[in-house]
C-alpha cells in the first residue's frame, strides 16, 4: 500500500536529500547547490513511503507558488531506482497538483525532462511549448490547470 505524507520547508530533509541525491545527482549528475535551494524552504515536500508505518520513504517531490496569478509548480519528483514502475511517481504527482489546487492554484506547472514527457502527459498534463535548461538538461514546461482538472471530473459523475 502506498502512503504519502505532506511536510512544510526542510521538515523531514533526512528522508527527501538521500533520494534526490541518488536521483539528480548519482544517476543524471546534478550538484548540491542545484539539488537543494532556497525554494525548499517554503515549498510542501511530498514524501512517498513503501510502507504504512511510513519507515521506508522511495519517493519525494515539492510545490511552491510560482506567481501571485496563481501558478505554482511542482519539481524534484524522484523515485528510488529500484522501486520505479509501481506508481510511486504517479501518486506523488498526483498528491502535489491535488495539494496545489487545494491551495488556490489555477494551474500547475511542472518542467518535464524528455523521457519523462509521456509520463506527465498520462497524469493530464499538457506541453505550453516553453523550454529551459537546468543542469545541462533541457525541460519542457507543462501545465494543468485546474478548470480542465474539473470538466474531466464532471464528464465521469
Amino acid at each position: 500500500m502506498i502512503c504519502g505524507r505532506y511536510y512544510l520547508g526542510l521538515d523531514h530533509m533526512d528522508e527527501i536529500a538521500p533520494i534526490r541525491r541518488e536521483v539528480f545527482g548519482k544517476e543524471q549528475g546534478w550538484s548540491d547547490d542545484i539539488l537543494f535551494d532556497e525554494t525548499d524552504e517554503t515549498a510542501v515536500q511530498a514524501v512517498v513511503y513503501k510502507d504504512i508505518n511510513r519507515t521506508i520513504p522511495v519517493g519525494v517531490g515539492r510545490l511552491h507558488v510560482l506567481t501571485a496569478e496563481g501558478d505554482f509548480k511542482i519539481g524534484r519528483i524522484a523515485v528510488k531506482q529500484e522501486e520505479r514502475g509501481q506508481g510511486y511517481g504517479d501518486f506523488i504527482v498526483r498528491m502535489l497538483v491535488d495539494k496545489g489546487l487545494l491551495m488556490g492554484a489555477d494551474r500547475v506547472l511542472v518542467g518535464a525532462q524528455p523521457h519523462a514527457i509521456p509520463f506527465y502527459e498520462k497524469i493530464g498534463f499538457r506541453s505550453i511549448g516553453e523550454t529551459y535548461t537546468e543542469a545541462g538538461i533541457v525541460h519542457t514546461v507543462m501545465e494543468i490547470r485546474q478548470n480542465t482538472i474539473c470538466k474531466a471530473c464532471q464528464g465521469h459523475h
